[in-house]
């Protein structure tokens, strides 16, 4: 979806829906659904402002177990540029991006996978104990922070 600035009077706003396919561009988030959602668009004088919000399906690897996961995905925002013509769809492929989670994870108690034989804890029991943490850090697990504020 493409806004020409030029088409539009200082002050005029322009209600729009958006449903449209976007490609993210990133291998690790797939968007498998059309984004749609509501659009605003309002001309100034020297740019255009640019608010909506979109939602879609994505498609995320779990950062612990790297099992494929099917999310829901929505970004809010607002915009002010300055340019001739206005490509929506990257403005929201960008916020799409910026929205999915860093580190999505399959469930909140994942196991992740055995770095020995690299099987999925989550499916089964492989055999091979968790490793042991190393001693040098033994010393950090008597540290005690004290929350309370002065």
């Amino acid at each position: 979806m493409r806004i020409d600035a030029d088409a539009l009077e200082p002050g005029q706003v322009v209600r729009a829906s958006f449903d449209e396919r976007v490609v993210s561009g990133s291998n690790e988030l797939m968007l498998d659904a059309p984004v749609t959602g509501r659009l605003e668009i309002t001309r100034t004088p020297l740019s255009l402002h640019l608010r909506g919000t979109v939602s879609t399906i994505a498609t995320v690897v779990c950062s612990r177990c790297l099992m494929e996961i099917g999310r829901p995905l929505t970004a809010a925002f607002e915009e002010e540029l300055e340019l001739d013509t206005l490509d929506v769809t990257e403005v929201v492929r960008q916020h799409l991006l910026l929205a999915a989670p860093m580190a999505p994870l399959c469930r909140p108690d994942c196991q992740g996978i055995c770095p020995e034989c690299g099987a999925n804890r989550n499916e089964a029991d492989c055999g091979h104990a968790s490793r042991p943490s190393d001693p040098r850090w033994a010393p950090l697990a008597q540290l005690k922070i004290d929350d309370r504020q002065p």
